[in-house]
């Protein structure tokens, strides 16, 4: 690229940025809580970081503090003629060399044999490029088959699908809600929709822009954790099984086949969800009695280190999280921890949850504890006649 190029190119990429300076708090894009400046790159960023001239425009990235969604506003004023001319033009195959044929071959592969006995199923590949894995998956057996792609295959499918694939392609839309609501308006009832997806790296808060997956000429906008995914799930009432960089969602009563296809999968826990007992047996010495009904029922703790019991805990990035609806203070909840076996993290605390990140080398059965400072009574602090010794109020089992 000549220094002349290289000038136009600056100048509309500057024209079609946003207005707004760097820097700016915005709120998510799927969850609408704050999310702040996170992290800047040049525009020629690429997955395979092929040696691209700089742009000299930098492509701004946020990152919720609720469900750690990462995006960026850059592309908001983009037409698909401007993304068509900038990012998935004749260039595109050489920052995405798998893009054609070699990702969706080896995608079926992997996924054709968890879907056998479902070849007469409807399926629909969403955001399908060239429609690749179609045609792979045809070859396989699977004959009720549909593609659609914004770009490339622009009519809309009609009707609902038993399975709804959708490989890479999340992280290209800037309206991560507005698009995954589209995916699932295609699942039919008992159905799945199946999101290939690069997940956010535990030391992503280390990695930031270097991260190889932040790429904005791979057209790469937005960027999830599956803390991003749980949140989603839970707000949209449906369920959410986790096989790693692979992930289902799904409404109540799944089919037999989405059953069969979780099951064969070996779904991952990357969320512990944790409570205070609900019956008080052989616990009295740890927790005192439960106060408040239904799914305002709680307890405090009354010792510095509480057993939340053993749990089997996964390999790998996960988290651990309770319900709080007390405290002694602020600071006392700051200096509180969460110990999975002999690891021990030290609490965030947003809204009514607490929780800690782990991210461990092996699956095992270990002991979860709660850590805080040494519980005391009102009376003993001067601030009431309460003789009891509390610490943290914690949420029971609905």
């Amino acid at each position: 690229m000549n220094c002349q190029q290289s000038e136009i190119m600056f100048e509309t990429l500057s024209r079609l940025a946003p207005p707004a300076a760097l820097g700016t708090t915005h709120a998510c894009r799927l969850c609408n809580h704050p999310a702040h400046p996170f992290t800047a790159v040049d525009f020629n960023k690429s997955c395979n970081n092929l040696p691209l001239e700089r742009t000299g425009v930098l492509v701004e990235y946020f990152r919720c503090q609720r469900c750690e969604l990462i995006f960026t506003d850059f592309f908001d004023r983009w037409s698909s003629d401007d993304f068509s001319r900038h990012i998935y033009n004749d260039r595109y195959i050489e920052v995405d060399p798998e893009y054609r044929m070699i990702r969706a071959k080896r995608t079926a592969e992997e996924i054709a044999p968890s879907f056998a006995g479902g070849e007469q199923c409807r399926i629909l590949d969403y955001g399908s490029g060239a429609g690749s894995f179609e045609a792979e998956m045809r070859q396989r057996g699977f004959g009720n088959f549909a593609s659609y792609d914004p770009f490339s295959q622009v009519e809309r499918p009609q009707g609902q699908f038993d399975i709804v694939t959708c490989f890479d392609v999340i992280e290209h839309s800037p309206t991560p809600q507005q698009t995954l609501a589209d995916i699932m308006s295609y699942v039919a009832p008992g159905g799945l929709a199946l999101v290939g997806q690069t997940l956010q790296p535990a030391d992503i808060d280390y990695q930031r822009g270097r991260w190889w997956y932040i790429a904005p000429r791979n057209g790469h906008v937005t960027f999830f954790s599956c803390e991003t995914l749980h949140v989603y799930a839970s707000a949209n009432g449906l369920e959410f099984a986790d096989f790693g960089n692979l992930f289902a969602l799904t409404r109540a009563e799944p089919s037999d086949l989405t059953r069969k296809f979780i099951a064969r999968r070996h779904p991952q826990s990357r969320r512990i969800v944790l409570h205070a007992p609900s019956k008080a047996t052989g616990t009295q010495e740890t927790w005192h009695e439960a106060e408040g009904e239904g799914t305002a029922a709680f307890r405090w703790t009354r010792l510095a280190e509480v057993s939340l019991g053993m749990h089997p805990t996964p390999r790998g990035l996960f988290r651990v999280v309770l319900r709080h609806l007390g405290a002694r203070s602020k600071t006392f909840l700051e200096q509180s921890r969460i110990c999975v076996g002999t690891q021990e993290q030290k609490i965030s605390v947003h809204e009514d949850d607490i929780f800690a990140v782990f991210d461990l080398p092996f699956e095992a059965v270990r002991e979860i504890s709660l850590c805080t400072p040494q519980p005391f009574s009102d009376a003993s602090a001067g601030t009431g006649t309460d003789l009891r010794a509390v610490g943290l109020a914690i949420a029971c089992q609905a």
